[in-house]
């Protein structure tokens, strides 16, 4: 039996099973036989000169696994036994706490089980607010709770395996569990499927959140507790039922990690594109927790990055697995911008032509054109002037390029003497806010950071105000679109990351009023953090009228 021309390629064990091998099973892709290669014995003179040998004892062995593996993004074993370097006790930021209490039955983590745990809800670690700030809003650096779900991915160390099954539970099993036996399982379903599921399908014209993986839910207790897990701690957040969900958001939640440990730590069930979905999904709800972190990290992206890794180019070939990586791409790109960061996900296969599209295909264009100016303005060799003009010139071509439909079907100028401080502006769809919201956010990055603005000299000052009045414009059209468009929650959630950049250089008070409002509600309604984005523009707004009052 031959293994499989995907898994030589990737240098990776094969199964060898036929007509399909595991690994491509797992991820969908097409499984072609590699070719068949035979050895020949050769038989050599009796008079053959040979190389001498040294003795076994001269000789030193080293093992590259770990270099090729830092410098590859592949496992050190095929089957996953060894653990990185970088997930030590000593180096990784991931922590370990009691285990969550079950609230209804004895089939919960066990008392032994180490549960990865960081916001407040999953572990109390006494972190406020004020202890999470810093500039940039969410700090300096990655926030930690992102490592919980994302850390797991490279593979979790050896303590967090005692309690872990033996063999690798199935992603997918044979029974469904539908019809629900729980009603309020069945509440908390219901939520994701009519409230929450709209949030990842803004720009997937298949609607895989809201359709493929609820049916998949039935069959996939992992993808299952993650939507429960996810409902019920939005619904404790945003207070819309009037008993409490959060035991029941712990104990989803910690059966769902108790269940993704194993599967992340076998190689063909963590190429598998339900686990993905579900990692998505937990994603959010770390997003919604992002205020309660304590110590800040970097390896939140490791999931998204190790799915890509395992696919390649496959993963842009649409289904399930093309729409997750879309809602990663904008998930990496919400906490790129509010921590003032490049773009850690590898983007370089994604297509960036202009040629015609879909609505849902030019949304993308923006999605990623911001990803590009992210990299461009926070990489670690600064502002490129070559690169810079570059993508002004993509900004402008798609701007000009876009399809009619992108344009508002309303638009009506903020109205002052209402108390109006942003304009009216509504559109047909999801997909036309996400991309205009995303082009917007592109547009204020270019502009804030032109190479071209003179830094000294006469002209400084006129430059400046000018660019200042561009970047304030687009933050009121972002925030118009947000506030005005209330069937779409994400347009509040985009308006956000706008007022977290640039929020500070408003200095009319009914402005920043109407600032301050949106933040409040989208966090009050929508459970998206924004007290620490709150303190600083309010900070910085104080030292502007002292500095002001001084002068």
């Amino acid at each position: 039996m031959v293994r499989s021309q995907e898994c030589r390629d990737k240098h990776v064990k094969c199964d060898k099973l036929e007509p399909t091998c595991g690994r491509c099973a797992g991820s969908g892709r097409q499984c072609t036989r590699g070719m068949v290669f035979r050895s020949y014995n050769k038989k050599y003179s009796r008079d053959h000169e040979w190389v001498a040998l040294k003795s076994v004892d001269e000789y030193q062995w080293i093992d590259e696994s770990n270099n090729h593996m830092e410098s590859t993004g592949e496992s050190a074993s095929e089957d996953g036994d060894e653990l990185p370097s970088s997930l030590s006790p000593e180096n990784t930021s991931i922590r370990y706490s009691a285990p969550l209490a079950s609230p209804t039955s004895s089939g919960g983590i066990s008392s032994q089980q180490s549960v990865f745990t960081h916001s407040s809800w999953q572990g109390n670690y006494g972190t406020t607010p004020d202890t999470a700030f810093s500039t940039p809003p969410y700090g300096p650096t990655e926030p930690a709770v992102s490592d919980v779900i994302h850390n797991v991915f490279l593979l979790p160390p050896r303590e967090t395996l005692r309690d872990a099954p033996k063999q690798t539970p199935p992603i997918h099993t044979d029974d469904s569990v539908w019809p629900l036996k729980d009603a309020a399982e069945a509440r908390l379903f219901g939520h994701y499927v009519l409230d929450l599921a709209k949030w990842l399908d803004l720009c997937d014209p298949n609607q895989h959140f809201q359709v493929e993986v609820p049916k998949r839910a039935a069959k996939s207790p992992v993808l299952l507790k993650a939507i429960l897990a996810l409902s019920a701690r939005q619904l404790t957040l945003t207070k819309r039922t009037s008993e409490s969900n959060e035991i029941a958001a712990r104990q989803y939640y910690g059966d769902c990690i108790k269940l993704l440990i194993p599967m992340l730590d076998n190689v063909v069930t963590r190429a598998d594109e339900t686990l993905f979905a579900a990692l998505i999904i937990l994603r959010v709800l770390e997003e919604i927790d992002l205020l309660e972190t304590g110590k800040q990290g970097a390896a939140h992206i490791k999931g998204i990055q190790s799915f890509v890794r395992e696919h390649g180019p496959n993963v842009m070939q649409g289904g399930l697995s093309e729409a997750a990586f879309w809602v990663g791409l904008r998930q990496e790109i919400y906490v790129a911008t509010i921590t003032h960061r490049a773009v850690q996900i590898e983007i370089g296969h994604i297509d960036r032509s202009i040629d015609p599209n879909t609505d849902f295909g030019w949304a993308n264009r923006a999605v990623v054109h911001l990803a590009d100016v992210l990299n461009c303005c926070f990489g670690p060799r600064g502002v490129d002037p070559g690169h810079w003009s570059n993508l002004q010139a993509e900004s402008h071509r798609w701007q000009q390029d876009k399809p009619d439909s992108f344009g508002p079907y309303y638009y009506r100028n903020a109205d002052r003497s209402k108390g109006e401080a942003f304009p009216k502006i509504l559109h047909i769809h999801p997909c036309h806010i996400i991309g205009i919201q995303h082009h917007k956010l592109a547009q204020i990055l270019l502009s804030t950071f032109d190479p071209k603005l003179p830094r000294i000299g006469k002209g400084r000052h006129d430059a400046e105000h000018a660019m200042l009045i561009g970047v304030k414009q687009n933050l009121r059209e972002l925030c118009g679109i947000g506030l005005h468009n209330r069937s779409t929650p994400p347009g509040m959630f985009t308006a956000c990351m706008g007022i977290a950049m640039c929020g500070d250089r408003f200095d009319d008070r009914l402005e920043q009023e109407a600032l301050l409002n949106l933040l409040i509600e989208t966090e009050r309604d929508h459970a998206r953090p924004t007290a620490a984005i709150q303190k600083q523009i309010t900070a910085a707004w104080e030292a502007n009228r002292r500095m002001m009052t001084r002068d």
